[in-house]
Formats: structure tokens, C-alpha cells, sequence
């Protein structure tokens, strides 16, 4: 709903290979944008109250600002709070990566509208990855990178994957992505989707009610 964009972006720390990259994806996407109207890029070191404290100083000069893109939640939820402390009523958009469980609550109450995610699951693709090779499947034959699979979670798709955030990780069946332990599988798919339709409630426990 917005026409044009002036994005505030608050980075982590310029030195973290994570903040880099996801940097660098920033800077990638909005150079193919015509919309914008003005970019900053603020170092926030990944820190709640430093991220609070650049918003309310960006504001006071743009006030513009329609849009704050932030390299994490931790930070997003630092803006949420600023822009509730100034009581305004104009639609800022506001997101962070990480899923963490203050920016599901900021999402569901409307201060936050996306969260991207899934990446702390590489441990566990890893794991997949490493057991297929010792039992014969090198994944080299497919990739020797794969990237984070990721997603953005929304108002919108928040209860679908509910569930899947408020389970105990380790409880989750990894052998169902193992090439050695399926062989019909011809590629790896390391999606988190499918792993949210493999949890909703009803599969969960029969004990449990959607709520």
C-alpha cells in the first residue's frame, strides 16, 4: 500500500559476515527498485536500544520514513517500541530476520510486519547432509553450498507456522530429508514449509486444540 519508499536500514555490526550478507542482499534488491525515494543504511550492532535510539533521531529529520529494514528482530522490536513511544499514527513498515518470539508477539499485535527465517536450522541440514556422506551420498553430486532456505512470516501466515515455532526442535523427524534413508528422493529439500504442514496440531498430539 505504500507508493514510495524511504527506507531506514539498521544493520548489525559491519564487521559480521551475517550482517554483510544480508547487507548485501539488501543493497541488491532495492537497487531494481524505482519507487525509492530516499535509502540510509545505520550500523545498529545488532542491539535493541541502539536500534530504538536511531530510529527516534532518523525520525526527527525524515519523518518520511515509511519503511525500516532491520538486520535482525532484536533491533525490529527496538523500532516497534520507538514508534509506539512517539504515538504515531502513519503506516511504517517495519521488519527483522531471526523469528524470535518478541517479533511473533510485535507481529501478531500489528507493530511488526515480517520476520524472515529458518536459518537456525542449518545445524540440523548439516547433520542430514554429513550422515548421508558417511552412508555413501556425497552431496557433492548436487552442491557443495546450499543456502538457507527462509522465510518471511507475517499476520498472515503466523499461525501456520505456530506450531513449528513452539516445538522443542529436537523433537522434529530429520531422517524424512536423509537421500540415504529415502531413496526415492532425487534432491535435497530442505523446506520449511513442508516441515510446518508435517506439524500442525493434529499431528502433534491428538491431545492438543489448534489454540
Amino acid at each position: 500500500g505504500i507508493e514510495r519508499f524511504n527506507v531506514l536500514a539498521i544493520e548489525g555490526n559491519p564487521k559480521d559476515e551475517s550482517s554483510i550478507a544480508r547487507n548485501r542482499g539488501l543493497r541488491g534488491f532495492m537497487k531494481h527498485l524505482k519507487e525509492v525515494n530516499s535509502f540510509k543504511i545505520v550500523a545498529g550492532n545488532w542491539n535493541r536500544i541502539r536500534a530504538q535510539e536511531i530510529f527516534l533521531s532518523y525520525y526527527k529529520t525524515r519523518p518520511d520514513v515509511n519503511i525500516v529494514w532491520c538486520a535482525n528482530d532484536n533491533m525490529a522490536v527496538g523500532v516497534v517500541k520507538a514508534i509506539k513511544e512517539l504515538g504515531l499514527k502513519e503506516k511504517i513498515v517495519v521488519g527483522g530476520v531471526d523469528w524470535n518470539k518478541a517479533a511473533q508477539e510485535a507481529i501478531l499485535n500489528g507493530g511488526m510486519h515480517v520476520s524472515v527465517g529458518g536459518h537456525f536450522l542449518d545445524g540440523a541440514w548439516a547433520a542430514v547432509l554429513l550422515y548421508d556422506y558417511l552412508n555413501g551420498i556425497d552431496f557433492a553430486n548436487e552442491s557443495l553450498q546450499f543456502e538457507s532456505p527462509m522465510v518471511g512470516i507475517t499476520r498472515a501466515n503466523l499461525k501456520r507456522f505456530s506450531a513449528f515455532l513452539a516445538l522443542d526442535r529436537q523433537s522434529l523427524n530429520f531422517r524424512l530429508f536423509s537421500k540415504a534413508l529415502n531413496q526415492q528422493q532425487k534432491l535435497y529439500s530442505f523446506d520449511l514449509h513442508a516441515i510446518a504442514n508435517m506439524l500442525t496440531p493434529q499431528k502433534i498430539s491428538a491431545d492438543l486444540t489448534e489454540a
